[in-house]
């Protein structure tokens, strides 16, 4: 009787350590970038690759679903797979850090998971390391994967920011004119573009890049080229040009090489040995990465596969 009983105990023990040292597949948590369609992640076909690889979508959610006073506006469905959605994907990155961290608290009481890995297009990624940074120990983010995001700030951002303070701010007409010539979201902000300006020692971007972030993620720079051929570049690719530092290594045709690369952040740079970092290339254009729906989707089916049950 001892003996069988010695044994119920030992073979409790060894399945508590081994349930212990599995790791549950974190959650995929899709954030847009600034002005972005709610559902640009299905649209692009992203999702579908996800899904057809064996990961469940569970829908999109938005901080207004998890609001106390009610109950979820739709439907809540498990998965594994979220597509965020902001109220207003043209607000500032501190308001828009705080309706993520919103989401990522109902969602880890919807679903029991803790375990998050999240993928953030352009502004999207620098709302995500402003969450980091301000959850530092409580984050539950497992891998940060960040798609043609402005760490370092964008050449564009200075000139329409530059030039709706020479008319008078972003909300005049005049101002309004620039950034329609630049193809950029009618509704931009004076305060939404200070936080992606590259310059000045006092920028949102600079304080951000200064700060701590948590040691323990795995961080993922996906850097979009826009290679293009000397004779096809347009008149707008000439005069951006002339604001770029890495030329020879060409951005997206909005935001530099360098700057879409988290190794490069003040931050990073002194913590090497400490982060994991790693970065990945895609050859497309700002607005069109999402075209290489296949890379992108490969990249992310990567990261999860580390955290698989099955291994």
């Amino acid at each position: 009787m001892r003996r069988f009983v010695s044994f119920l105990i030992i073979s409790s023990f060894v399945l508590l350590i081994a349930s212990c040292s599995k790791k549950e597949n974190p959650a995929v948590l899709l954030i847009p970038g600034y002005g972005s369609k709610a559902l640009m992640w299905e649209e692009s076909g992203i999702i579908e690759k996800l899904v057809a690889n064996g990961y469940k979508y569970g829908g999109s959610v938005k901080a207004l679903d998890f609001n106390i006073k009610q109950d979820f506006t739709q439907e809540f469905k498990k998965g594994d797979i979220y597509n965020l959605v902001f109220s207003d994907s043209t607000q500032t990155v501190e308001n828009l850090s705080n309706e993520l961290a919103i989401v990522i608290k109902g969602l880890r009481e919807k679903t029991n998971n803790d375990n998050f890995l999240i993928v953030a297009y352009s502004m999207g990624g620098l709302i995500a390391r402003n969450y980091l940074v301000n959850n530092f120990n409580d984050n539950y983010v497992e891998t940060l994967i960040t798609l043609a995001t402005p760490h370092l700030g964008s050449y564009l951002a200075n000139i329409l920011y530059a030039s709706t303070l020479v008319v008078g701010g972003s909300d005049t007409k005049a101002a309004q004119a620039i950034i329609d010539v630049f193809g950029i979201h009618s509704e931009i902000s004076i305060n939404t573009l200070k936080d992606l300006v590259a310059s000045g020692k006092d920028s949102f971007l600079h304080n951000l890049n200064m700060q701590p972030h948590p040691e323990n993620i795995n961080y993922v720079s996906i850097i979009a080229h826009d290679v293009k051929d000397s004779e096809e570049e347009s008149v707008w690719d000439n005069f951006i040009n002339i604001f770029k530092k890495d030329t020879k290594e060409t951005g997206d045709s909005i935001i530099s090489a360098e700057s879409q690369n988290m190794a490069n952040i003040d931050f990073f740079e002194k913590n090497k040995f400490k982060l994991k970092h790693k970065a990945k290339h895609i050859n497309a254009s700002h607005l069109k990465v999402f075209n290489r729906n296949e890379e992108i989707s490969q990249i992310i089916i990567e990261e999860l596969e580390r955290f698989s049950l099955h291994e």
